[in-house]
C-alpha cells in the first residue's frame, strides 16, 4: 500500500489482521512503515545492496518521529548510493562490556 506518510495517518493505521503489512511513503522511495498484529509500527528502508534486496530497520514509531525517520533514511540511502554503507557481518558479535568478575582479576594481576 502506498500512502503519504503523515503523523495523523500513521496513528490511524489499524493493526495487522494475520500478517504484518507495509505502508510505503510517497515522498521518499525506499522508506516504509511495517505494522504488526500487535499494532507496533517500525520504520524501515528497502534498498538493493550488491544485487540483493535488503531491509534495514530504522526505528520504532512514535519514539522515532517521521521527520527523524526521513532524515535517517536519506542519510542511509545516500551512503548506500555512494558505496559507503558497510553491512555488519552476521558472525560479528557486538562488543560487550566486561563484567566486574572479569575486570577485578585483571586489575589485581597488574
Amino acid at each position: 500500500m502506498r500512502k503519504k506518510l503523515m503523523p495523523e495517518t500513521i496513528d490511524a493505521l489499524p493493526p495487522a489482521v494475520n500478517k504484518r503489512y507495509e505502508v510505503h511513503g510517497q515522498l521518499l522511495p525506499g522508506l516504509h512503515l511495517r505494522v504488526s498484529a500487535t499494532g507496533g509500527k517500525v520504520f524501515c528502508v528497502s534498498k538493493r545492496i550488491n544485487g540483493r534486496m535488503k531491509r534495514i530497520t530504522i526505528g520504532t514509531w512514535p519514539i522515532l518521529t517521521l521527520h527523524d525517520a526521513r532524515e535517517k533514511a536519506r542519510s542511509l540511502l545516500r551512503s548506500i548510493e555512494l558505496g559507503r554503507y558497510v553491512e555488519k557481518a552476521p558472525h560479528e558479535e557486538e562488543q560487550r562490556m566486561m563484567t566486574l568478575g572479569e575486570v577485578v582479576p585483571r586489575q589485581v594481576a597488574s
